[in-house]
């Protein structure tokens, strides 16, 4: 098996391997996993980077588990609209307040949302670049869940 480390774990980062690996790596196995998500307040307890650590982790541990593969470096992008009148009664907001994604008020931070066409491009460019290096078999693992976000995927 290439590319096994000294204790035998399988090396899933894309990053980190030379050309020839990345090669012979497609070549045994034409997979790349695509982990995303944004940069997003989850609240004072966690960390912004939940939804593409989570992804990440998930694309790492299936590579793993297969030992074939490799996992793109994490795109930590994604977007997010404003919450519909329904979702904020039931989250206990007024259904007229305009609020996106999980930037509720008294928040410490801003999530990075960008907007849905940059999203769109930017996850369309990373693609085609990857199927420009020959892989046939790409799978976007992505930590969140807003609707906009996964109509775009």
């Amino acid at each position: 098996m290439h590319d096994l480390h000294k204790d035998g774990s399988f090396e899933t980062r894309y990053e980190w391997l030379r050309p020839g690996q990345l090669i012979a790596r497609r070549n045994e196995c034409s997979l790349v996993l695509f982990p995303m998500g944004p940069l997003e307040y989850h609240g004072p307890h966690m960390p912004v980077g939940m939804d593409p650590l989570n992804a990440t982790y998930v694309a790492h541990a299936c590579c793993s588990m297969l030992k074939r593969g490799v996992v793109r470096p994490t795109m930590f992008l994604g977007t997010e609209r404003e919450r519909d009148p329904d979702t904020l009664e039931s989250l206990g907001f007024k259904r007229d307040q305009y609020i996106v994604g999980m930037d509720f008020p008294g928040r410490q931070w801003n999530s990075h949302y960008i907007p849905e066409e940059v999203f769109a491009l930017t996850v369309a460019a990373e693609l085609r670049c990857l199927i420009g290096q020959g892989y046939k078999s790409i799978f976007i693992i992505n930590g969140h869940g807003a609707v906009n976000h996964n109509q775009v995927l």
